[in-house]
C-alpha cells in the first residue's frame, strides 16, 4: 500500500472521528495523515486535509486557529493553482464567518462581507470546474449571508439557484435544507408559499431520513403556522445558529453546517438596506 493511499485512509478514519465526536481521536489520525502527505509531498492531499482540519475548528468555534491554517492552506492552493482546494478553504472560511457573525465576535457587517466575499470566490471557482455540487453549497453560503445581512431577495435568489442544483445532482437533504431556507424568505411576505415550501422541505428530508432535519423543518412549519397577531413581543428560542446577533432584527432563519440544518427563530424582522 503506497503511503498516499495510506494517508487517504487515515484521513478517512479522523472524518469518522469527528462525524461522531470523538475530537481526540480525530486529531490523531489527521496529524498522522498530514505527516503521510507531507512526506510524500502531495500538496493536493495535504491541502485537503489542512481544509478538513481547518473545518473541524470551526465546528468546534476555534476560530482563530481554524482561520489561520485556512490562510495557510489557501496560500498554499493559490501558489500552486489548486482550485478545487482552494474553493474548499473558501466555502469553510464563509460558513465561519457566518458564524462568528452569529456569537458577535468581531465586527457585524466586515464579517458579513468576509463570508461573502469568500462564498462569491468559491462560486466562481466552482463554475469555472464546472462542480454543481460545489456551486450548490456556494449558493447555499451565498443565501445565508443575505439573509443574515437584512437582504432577503437576494438571499432568496440563491437560495433558489442552490434548490435548482440540488435537484440536477439529486441531493435531496440539500433540496429540503435549501428549500426550508428558500420557505424562510417568504415569511413576511407570503406566508401561503412559505408553507408550502417547508412542506415539501420536510418531506424531502424525511425522505432523506436525517431525524434532526426533519424536526427542524417541523419547527420551522410551526413558527409559520403561528398567527402573528399571538405572538409574544420579545420572546425569542435560544440556541446556536447563523444569526444569533440579529435576533433584533431577524424573524426567523437557520445555520446549515454543510447542508445540515439547525433552525433558529427570531422576532421583529427589520430589512438593512444592502450596499
Amino acid at each position: 500500500v503506497s503511503r498516499v493511499a495510506q494517508a487517504a485512509a487515515t484521513r478517512r478514519l479522523a472524518q469518522a472521528c469527528f462525524a461522531k465526536g470523538d475530537d481526540t481521536d480525530g486529531w490523531m489520525y489527521a496529524k498522522e495523515a498530514l505527516e503521510l502527505y507531507r512526506g510524500e509531498q502531495h500538496l493536493q492531499g495535504e491541502a485537503t486535509l489542512l481544509c478538513d482540519i481547518a473545518a473541524a475548528h470551526m465546528r468546534a468555534a476555534t476560530f482563530q486557529e481554524g482561520i489561520l491554517i485556512a490562510d495557510e492552506g489557501m496560500r498554499m492552493c493559490r501558489e500552486a493553482g489548486i482550485k478545487q482546494q482552494l474553493a474548499g478553504f473558501l466555502e469553510v472560511v464563509a460558513r465561519a464567518r457566518l458564524d462568528q457573525e452569529a456569537i458577535g465576535a468581531g465586527a457585524e457587517q466586515q464579517l458579513n462581507w468576509k463570508a461573502r466575499q469568500a462564498a462569491k470566490e468559491a462560486l466562481a471557482i466552482y463554475q469555472e470546474l464546472g462542480d454543481l455540487a460545489g456551486q450548490m453549497r456556494a449558493f447555499n453560503a451565498l443565501a445565508m449571508a443575505f439573509v443574515a445581512y437584512g437582504n432577503v431577495l437576494e438571499g432568496r435568489a440563491k437560495a433558489k439557484s442552490a434548490v435548482e442544483l440540488a435537484k440536477i445532482v439529486g441531493d435531496k437533504a440539500a433540496e429540503g435544507a435549501n428549500l426550508l431556507l428558500l420557505a424562510q424568505t417568504r415569511f413576511h411576505d407570503n406566508r401561503d408559499e412559505a408553507l408550502r415550501l417547508a412542506s415539501l422541505a420536510q418531506r424531502l428530508l424525511k425522505e432523506d431520513g436525517d431525524q434532526r432535519a426533519v424536526k427542524d423543518a417541523e419547527d420551522v412549519l410551526e413558527v409559520i403556522r403561528q398567527d402573528p397577531s399571538k405572538k409574544e413581543k420579545g420572546k425569542r428560542k435560544t440556541g446556536a445558529s447563523l444569526a444569533e446577533t440579529q435576533a433584533s432584527k431577524s424573524d426567523l432563519t437557520m445555520d446549515m453546517d454543510m447542508m445540515r440544518t439547525r433552525a433558529v427563530f427570531f422576532a421583529g424582522f427589520t430589512s438593512r438596506q444592502t450596499r
